[in-house]
């Protein structure tokens, strides 16, 4: 599904539901056109891997996005009725996008310059700690999730952690029983341990040194034309104070307000997915837009030297074809397997990307469908499999790999069915009543790109409604990934991505 279908489906109006509509009591959205309004959720997540690094919170970002200071995370919003011109800025036309609540971020000491011993370390702390217990908590959704993400052919990548928080905003919205499908997907008993854990992973994984980024953002997009009464202030008030949501009014469907949402995207994701970014537009008739980025920049623990990388042949099935190999000696722990092999490598200051090379002749994808294949790949840890210590030599292709992913039939397939079906649909917590505002498209995009020098990594989710070491092992290994293979790339126990290159 092309994405600009996905936001000309938004403004499909049933004229039935508006009627049926009618004869419901309680509050309804103030404008007309509107009452019965679709939830547009549109995922789109990408990276590539070089090593380098973005701070949140600059003065002046791209698209004219003003950060705020870096302090404490805020425990309440601001008046989500008042605010100053943000991000658009004030035009000659007399529109301008009000902000309206900055969600602000812990400071981390800068990582000292160039990582060189002799450099002031005494305020450093690399201060990730994630609960493994929030790590766990993720085991049963990306179990589920992730080969349904996966499927179909050639390369694909995913974002589960985009996803995650994509639907954990879109549960805060949503009552009853389609409230109930997203919390048994999501693997949580209700909403308070939903905030509990979103919460956590925003916070907890936060980390923008210098050195290495983890970060995850999220935005509120409102209208400034339909009075403070039209949305629930409870949900908006949940989404600043737990989801870390910044706040913003204007006009949708003005290019006031579009320059400064892709702003405010472009900032958060590092500028990577820009050409993107340019494809999301609000239409006239939004009601309300949710966006949320994460960002990941690290950098190898042990690199590949770029003069070690040369020419080799990689069996794709679609053909033999040539492309540049990364290699590299690395005394570190190997995992055999009946079906596969799995590696994995350290980034510098904590994270690893895990690799699995199937035997020959096994489609990775096959191997989603096996327990040990999935836990190697997404488990928090492998302290419970067993590897071998070895001189493990790798051979790992540069790569450059996108994926579309129309996540509708995904999300069906995993029982969450109501958020779609216009008249099951209730989305209430948001804004109108059971029945007017429904998911009527999803998408999920990603790019990921591996170099000699390290991981970058970023992700966007838009949804719009409608109204010290030991001697050397002795044994050596040769792990050559030169066919089809799977990885996740790994921060705090958690596979932030995760994917299939069959040509890279």
């Amino acid at each position: 599904m092309k994405k600009e279908d996905i936001y000309n489906g938004i403004t499909d109006i049933r004229s039935d539901l508006v009627e049926a509509a009618g004869e419901r009591r309680g509050k309804r959205f103030p404008w007309r056109g509107v009452v019965a309004a679709c939830l547009a959720l549109a995922l789109i997540a990408g990276g590539t891997l070089a090593a380098l690094s973005l701070g949140m919170g600059r003065s002046e970002a791209p698209g004219g996005y003003t950060g705020g200071d870096v302090s404490e995370p805020p425990t309440k919003p601001a008046d989500v009725a008042g605010g100053s011109p943000g991000p658009g800025g004030t035009t000659g036309s007399g529109n301008h996008v009000a902000e309206l609540c900055m969600a602000v971020f812990p400071q981390a000491v800068p990582y000292p310059e160039d990582g060189m011993y002799l450099a002031d370390w005494s305020g450093y702390q690399y201060e990730h700690r994630l609960s493994p217990d929030a790590a766990e908590a993720l085991g049963g959704y990306l179990d589920a999730a992730v080969p349904a993400l996966l499927t179909g052919s050639g390369n694909a990548v995913c974002s589960p952690v985009s996803v995650f928080t994509a639907l954990a905003m879109l549960g805060e919205t949503a009552r009853g029983e389609t409230q109930e499908q997203i919390l048994e997907l999501l693997g949580v008993p209700d909403t308070a341990t939903l905030r509990t854990l979103t919460n956590e992973l925003m916070t907890d994984l936060y980390n923008d040194d210098g050195a290495e980024v983890v970060r995850l953002a999220s935005s509120l997009w409102l209208r400034d034309d339909v009075g403070e009464d039209a949305y629930n202030k409870e949900t908006l008030e949940t989404m600043a104070g737990d989801y870390y949501a910044s706040a913003y009014a204007g006009t949708p469907g003005t290019e006031e307000m579009d320059d400064a949402l892709q702003g405010w995207l472009n900032e958060q994701t590092g500028g990577l997915l820009r050409d993107s970014v340019e494809s999301v537009k609000l239409q006239p008739d939004t009601a309300a837009a949710l966006a949320s980025t994460v960002y990941f920049s690290a950098k190898w623990h042990q690199g590949f030297w770029e003069e070690n990388t040369r020419r080799m042949t990689f069996h794709a099935p679609g053909g033999d074809r040539e492309a540049d190999f990364m290699n590299g000696v690395f005394y570190i722990a190997y995992y055999p397997f009946e079906d596969f092999t799995g590696v994995e490598l350290d980034f510098e200051l904590g994270g690893a990307m895990r690799l699995i090379l199937p035997k020959e002749g096994t489609d990775p994808r096959a191997l989603l469908e096996s327990a040990a294949a999935r836990d190697f790949l997404l488990s928090p840890d492998l302290h419970g499999t067993v590897g071998r210590e070895a001189r493990v030599s790798i051979s790992l292709p540069k790569f450059d790999v996108t994926g579309d992913t129309d996540l509708i039939d995904a999300l069906r397939g995993l029982g969450v069915t109501d958020a779609f079906d216009p008249v099951a649909a209730d989305l209430s917590g948001l804004a109108g009543l059971p029945g007017d505002v429904y998911v009527s498209a999803a998408l999920h995009s990603a790019r990921v790109k591996v170099d000699e020098e390290g991981c970058e990594a970023a992700a966007y989710t838009v949804m719009m409604s409608e109204p010290t070491s030991p001697p050397p092992p002795e044994e050596r290994v040769d792990l050559v990934f030169d066919r089809p293979f799977l990885f996740s790339v790994m921060e705090e126990g958690v596979p932030i991505f995760t994917g299939v290159v069959s040509e890279p």
